[in-house]
């Protein structure tokens, strides 16, 4: 037979503390849960304009493919010109486009 005897200070004060941290983890889990639910929109239209990135990038290497290398760099080089402009705030810009152009297509070359 079993005999239930009195918990003790020590106990009863383990008890106390692991419910207290139960409670602090469930209130945190809420705020966690009504915090994603503020942001899920602005998530949302990341993960969707990632996608949309992702997918013009493929469709710019497929038509670079089609024009080949050169044809590829030069209308992407007037495309930065006309996007750009030829101002003189724009020429670093420019200049990083067309060192990024060069080493992309340099393999192709």
């Amino acid at each position: 037979m079993t005999t239930i005897t009195k918990p003790t200070k020590l106990e009863d004060y383990c008890v106390s503390a692991v419910k207290e941290q139960l409670t602090s983890e469930c209130q945190r889990v809420q705020e966690i849960r009504d915090e994603k639910k503020k942001h899920a929109a602005s998530y949302h239209r990341y993960v969707a304009l990632q996608k949309e990135l992702l997918q013009r990038a493929e469709t710019i290497d497929e038509l670079a493919g089609i024009l080949g290398p050169d044809d590829a760099y030069k209308a992407m080089l007037a495309a930065c010109n006309s996007l750009l402009g030829n101002s003189h705030d724009n020429v670093e810009i420019l200049q990083a486009a067309i060192k990024y152009l060069r080493k992309s297509y340099a393999n192709l070359l």
